[in-house]
């Protein structure tokens, strides 16, 4: 990536790859499991898939936050007395600033009652633990650009993506086309500096929002 300096407002953290983990706790068994994530309909998934799967469990308590904006969260108790499970496993995902994250905790009961106190803490510990396992993934909001020159102008723009970009391919013919993937903070910037070096002579238009 060239060396750019992003403003807070676009990127966000996430995680790479699913992870699971569990713990024990008075004969009680937490499996918690996260799971990066885009929309409510891929969650819906894979909650079913989870219920299927451990279909003999007592509860499957989760939490999720998803949208840039951290905007968008739900959480559930299953069962569970309220705010005992999907609360602190919430609390677990905004320790780590996580967003467009799952993390459901399936409790196979063991036959002792832990008591609220105890079980708020131990859905937030079965949380952390497999978070604190999982990758972090830095997401950068960006939009696509298609930049097409001639050949004259390629190292002056080469340049300026390394001011305002994440990223570019690029496809040489008879002309050059560049696909920039530029910071959505410095849209502006960028689209008034490739005016003001190329004299305004070259077309560019966002391809992808």
């Amino acid at each position: 990536m060239p060396n750019l300096s992003p403003n807070i407002s676009d990127s966000y953290l996430t995680i790479l790859a699913p992870a699971i983990n569990e713990i024990m706790v008075k004969k009680s068994r937490f499996l918690a499991q996260c799971f990066p994530v885009q929309s409510k309909d891929e969650i819906d998934n894979i909650l079913i898939q989870i219920h299927k799967e451990h279909y003999t469990a007592n509860h499957h308590c989760f939490a999720y936050r998803i949208g840039s904006d951290d905007k968008i969260y739900h959480y559930s108790d299953d069962g569970e007395p309220s705010g005992t499970a999907g609360k602190p496993i919430l609390q677990a995902i905004d320790h780590f600033h996580y967003t467009n994250v799952l993390v459901v905790v399936t409790r196979y009961f063991g036959g002792i009652k832990l008591g609220v106190g105890p079980l708020h803490r131990a859905f937030y510990d079965a949380s952390f633990s497999v978070l604190s396992q999982a990758t972090p993934r830095q997401v950068f909001l960006t939009k696509m650009y298609k930049i097409i020159t001639d050949y004259n102008n390629i190292n002056i723009l080469k340049k300026i993506f390394e001011e305002f970009t994440t990223n570019y391919d690029e496809i040489y013919s008879e002309y050059v086309e560049f696909y920039p993937n530029v910071l959505i903070s410095r849209i502006c910037e960028f689209e008034n500096e490739i005016i003001r070096k190329t004299n305004g002579q070259i077309h560019f238009e966002i391809i992808e929002n």
